[in-house]
């Protein structure tokens, strides 16, 4: 579904010929499909707002250029004078909108050193001439490419399958030294498979310890390597946040002092990597629960993790990367909720709304950020930071078919959940009764003469494999019990 056309001219510049287009368009498209303001606006419309929201509506911009029309920019650039068409195409390309400069005559672009920084990317647009002589035919011409581009994006799918997108998922619930969560998993499982069916090339890890959680970031990070347009992580579980820093806690995490930090993983070093390669980095972390670890922390520093001290509650506030999208289930420093349902009410309200078409990655924070206040009763209000240079939309437009859906890497870990000291006493209380168990059994026996056992060494050699093949049998059936 095509949006509108946007006619962006300059009134002391070539008005009359940026009306001729506009009826053109306006001939092949709509009324409805074409705006141009002199002709559009009412008496006592606001006009910045009616332009802004004729921008959002539209998936073109026709920037008519004149031979005046360097002279009038460089006049306002100087002046520091409001420039509404100046903005209209900054506006167009933060958009990623099809921008198309259409000189008149024997008007002539600037070199992209020579306009304002944001309009610099107006010069690599491919560029239409319309002459006097032969307007009809140019102007022809002209629309033939609108719907051109309009096809190309088209063809792209609705998940914009011509871009390289790649996802690591992280869901962490069942943590060894602190109350299991119920949501993460089926958290990370469903945002796993939504990005899948997205045109996202996604590994996810379930239950991570420590190493495996190194393991889930290498693949990530050799998918990374192909220079993606768009790489994006989501984490469901426990983090922590210590002197402004963030760390996201694996399952067999046991924080009880500040040197245990080195046993999390550094968000940084999950956003440094992808924000240096991809075109865009997207983060959404759902992991501001409450949790022990914080406490136990805090306790030891001798601070609350309500206060201001080197440990606080939630999540931090990162620094500015460029490039990158952040998205927080909750407000800096705040604490949120697992969730009830099947998901928690965060990953719900992102999958309710992530594959609404043309929608940006922006506006569905704005989506999730008011569903989150109405469930939770304004408990919980997530929140975001963003240096984006393009606008990003998860899905682009609205076709009758989808991309095939993108296989998905599921990393465990190699070892069983079950705690070490758990499965050490576990075993330990098996080769007792056995033991026990044997001794007895071979006692009665002889006793009984049913069978004889000669001397005391015999007797305990009888015991001992007794115990090893027991154990043995014990730690076979704990490996294939792991998750």
């Amino acid at each position: 579904m095509a949006g509108k056309v946007f006619v962006n001219y300059r009134r002391r510049d070539a008005m009359g010929d940026a009306r001729g287009i506009y009826r053109a368009l306006v001939q092949k498209f709509g009324e409805r499909g074409v705006f141009m303001d002199v002709r559009d606006l009412s008496p006592g419309q606001e006009f910045d707002a009616v332009i802004a929201s004729e921008l959002n509506q539209s998936d073109v911009l026709v920037s008519v250029i004149g031979e005046r029309w360097s002279d009038i920019l460089a006049e306002r650039t100087a002046t520091s004078a409001q420039d509404l068409m100046r903005g209209e195409i900054a506006t167009a390309l933060v958009r990623n909108m099809v921008v198309i400069p259409v000189l008149i005559d024997e008007a002539i672009l600037p070199a992209s050193e020579h306009l304002p920084k944001d309009i610099q990317g107006l010069v690599a647009r491919e560029k239409h001439r319309v002459r006097d002589k032969h307007f009809d035919s140019d102007v022809a011409v002209l629309i033939a490419a609108i719907e051109a581009r309009r096809k190309e994006r088209q063809s792209v799918g609705t998940t914009g399958a011509a871009q390289r997108r790649v996802a690591l998922v992280i869901g962490n619930g069942r943590y060894q030294h602190a109350a299991p969560l119920v949501n993460p998993t089926k958290d990370a499982n469903a945002i796993a498979n939504m990005l899948a069916t997205l045109g996202f090339d996604v590994v996810k890890g379930l239950d991570l310890d420590l190493k495996s959680m190194g393991d889930v970031q290498a693949i990530f990070e050799s998918k990374l390597r192909s220079k993606p347009d768009v790489a994006l992580v989501f984490f469901a579980g426990h983090g922590l946040q210590v002197k402004g820093r963030n760390y996201l806690l694996p399952i067999d995490a046991q924080i009880e002092a500040q040197a245990h930090l080195p046993r999390t993983v550094q968000f940084n070093h999950l956003l440094e990597p992808m924000a240096e390669v991809a075109g865009a980095s997207l983060v959404f972390l759902d992991a501001c629960r409450d949790n022990p670890f914080t406490r136990n922390l805090a306790k030891a520093l001798g601070e609350t993790p309500r206060g201001t001290g080197v440990v606080r509650g939630g999540l931090a506030r990162m620094e500015r990367v460029a490039g990158t999208f952040i998205a927080y289930a909750t407000a800096p420093d705040k604490v949120a909720f697992d969730g009830k349902g099947n998901h928690s009410p965060f990953t719900a309200a992102l999958l309710k709304y992530i594959r609404t078409p043309g929608l940006s990655v922006a506006d569905l924070m704005i989506e999730v950020r008011n569903e989150v206040i109405h469930e939770t009763g304004g408990q919980q209000e997530p929140w975001d930071q963003s240096s984006l240079r393009t606008r990003f939309c998860f899905v682009t437009a609205i076709l009758g078919e989808e991309e095939p859906k993108r296989d998905v890497i599921t990393v465990s870990p190699e070892k069983s959940s079950t705690p070490f000291v758990s499965r050490a006493k576990l075993s330990l209380v098996v080769a007792t009764l056995t033991a026990i168990l044997v001794s007895i059994a071979a006692v009665t026996l002889t006793e009984s003469k049913v069978i004889t056992i000669v001397d005391v060494p015999s007797m305990v050699t009888v015991v001992l494999a007794s115990v090893v093949i027991t154990v043995t049998a014990v730690q076979v059936w704990l490996t294939k019990k792991r998750p």
